[in-house]
């Protein structure tokens, strides 16, 4: 296992400095290989063999290695074969980064955003993507301001929507915080 699959693997453990000296294609390779082994288990087992906190805190870690775009190429990544695991291990990941990143990719964003009416309300995947947008809106990396406005309505929508159906009250602690 390479240092740098170690270091995804043990996020908490480390602050951003150790990533200080690894190219960003390298980084990029090594998460590549990260999201497969995730996603692989999960075929394989059939089982969630990958957990959204793991996942956040990777991004939470690279997000502040100062390696821009990163949400970008995962978002490609998500494309080349968009199914559900693949999805949640984008979002799951997306948390952490856009919390500690310092912009945020619009085509990243629009499709966290879109696949909100997608999804099942009362979806962990779903309580995942609003904590995503969520890190995005409250770190100030959303441009243009008419992006922002557009997540922001939409995350004070699905608020109103989580309070009527009394769902995901731990993320909506958080959606609170953004209305005015």
């Amino acid at each position: 296992m390479s240092m740098q699959r170690k270091i995804l693997d043990e996020a908490k453990e480390y602050d951003s400095s150790v990533l200080e000296h690894t190219s960003r294609s390298e980084l990029w390779e090594c998460l590549r290989a990260w999201f497969a082994v995730c996603e692989e288990g999960r075929q394989k087992q059939g089982t969630k063999t990958f957990d959204e906190e793991r996942l956040s805190e990777a991004g939470l870690l690279v997000g502040a290695s100062k390696h821009e775009n990163l949400d970008r190429d995962t978002l490609d990544w998500y494309l080349e074969r968009p199914t559900a695991t693949r999805y949640e291990i984008m979002t799951g990941f997306l948390m952490g980064y856009w919390h500690t990143t310092k912009h945020a990719n619009a085509d990243a964003i629009l499709k966290v955003l879109h696949s909100l009416n997608e999804l099942p309300l009362v979806s962990w995947v779903y309580a995942v993507s609003l904590l995503a947008l969520y890190e995005a809106v409250s770190s100030k990396i959303v441009v243009p301001d008419s992006l922002l406005q557009d997540v922001q309505t939409a995350l004070l929508d699905n608020l109103r929507r989580l309070e009527e159906q009394g769902l995901h009250k731990g993320v909506a602690q958080y959606l609170e915080y953004l209305r005015p």
